[in-house]
């Protein structure tokens, strides 16, 4: 099996430089490597591909254009887990607000019932 060699350490400069050189418009060199310090390369590498093709991108594709996909991706997974989180809590209060006069054990269910000798009676 062939080795794969390591990727040489590079500087934001040295990153923006690599993107210029494969076509990818900068308008503001000093502004793109604040945003790479913060970010990450790597990171943004991801919301590259869909701008490029092997190693070089389409024409026109500005450093902008990746970071508002980025952004976009950033906000949009905020919101779903903000979202998430309520219908957390929702289920949790459903459950909660149930009867307890009846207590079902999950490890009772059909799938788990090799466990409810051992784990199930700990919980009683």
């Amino acid at each position: 099996m062939e080795e794969i060699a390591p990727k040489p350490w590079r500087s934001f400069e040295q990153q923006l430089e690599l993107l210029t050189d494969r076509g990818l418009i900068i308008k503001d060199k000093g502004q793109a490597a604040e945003y790479l310090s913060s970010v990450n390369y790597y990171r943004l590498s991801g919301y590259m591909l869909s701008f490029k093709t092997r190693d070089s991108f389409h024409r026109g594709v500005t450093f902008d254009h990746i970071v508002s996909v980025y952004e976009f991706d950033r906000h949009l997974r905020n919101l779903l887990t903000g979202l998430l989180e309520l219908i957390e809590i929702s289920t949790e209060m459903a459950i909660t607000r149930m009867d307890g006069s009846v207590f079902v054990c999950p490890l009772t269910l059909p799938f788990l019932k090799c466990f409810v000798t051992t784990v199930c009676t700990f919980w009683m």
